[in-house]
């Protein structure tokens, strides 16, 4: 993981300062704040993008009412979430909280589907609260987090600042070389507006 996390001081020392930047506005989370229940970094992460300034007081209360919903539609405490079943849940925790969304989910292989996921990334900051990111392998395997924040530099470089529910303060990582690491799925949640 550490040759993922990068520092943006010397990131800007390398490509100059960053062209564009994103910050979505979420507060820090931890999952054992939350829930004490196991594998559940997918539905938290959704909660989260719905909820983004929520305290672990809110947090611990909404997925008591999140929990039940998100067994129906493909968390097992035993094995997680299947990735499959990501964009029912999201629509089905919206409805729940009355929020209903339509969630957009992409796959950043190779340098077109990167080049896609990090048009997502800057498009969803700039007008919400973040972006799910879920790995198969390598530094976080088989979980999701929220990315909350991006810098892009000349050059095409991307810095995502993620917080992964296991630290409470996130950290920059290049998204490039994850992306090279383990496969990356990115779930946006758009608001149905009436």
């Amino acid at each position: 993981m550490s040759d993922l996390q990068v520092s943006p001081a010397d990131y800007a020392a390398t490509w100059g300062l960053p062209v564009l930047t994103g910050q979505a506005r979420a507060q820090p989370y931890r999952l054992k704040e939350w829930t004490g229940a196991t594998n559940v970094c997918t539905p938290v992460a959704l909660a989260r993008l719905l909820r983004p300034t929520a305290s672990p007081a809110e947090g611990r209360a909404l997925m008591e009412t999140l929990l039940p919903t998100a067994r129906r539609w493909g968390w097992h405490p035993k094995i997680g979430t299947f990735f499959f079943t990501v964009g029912a849940m999201a629509r089905a925790f919206g409805r729940r909280l009355g929020s209903p969304v339509r969630p957009k989910t992409r796959l950043a292989f190779g340098p077109l589907g990167r080049r896609g996921a990090q048009a997502l990334i800057r498009r969803q900051l700039d007008t919400a609260s973040g972006v799910m990111l879920s790995t198969l392998w390598g530094p976080w395997p088989r979980h999701s987090m929220v990315i909350t924040g991006y810098q892009v530099y000349r050059g095409g470089a991307v810095l995502v600042h993620i917080q992964d529910g296991w630290r409470h303060r996130g950290q920059w990582v290049d998204f490039q070389s994850l992306c090279q690491q383990t496969p990356v799925t990115l779930t946006s949640l758009c608001p149905i507006q009436d």
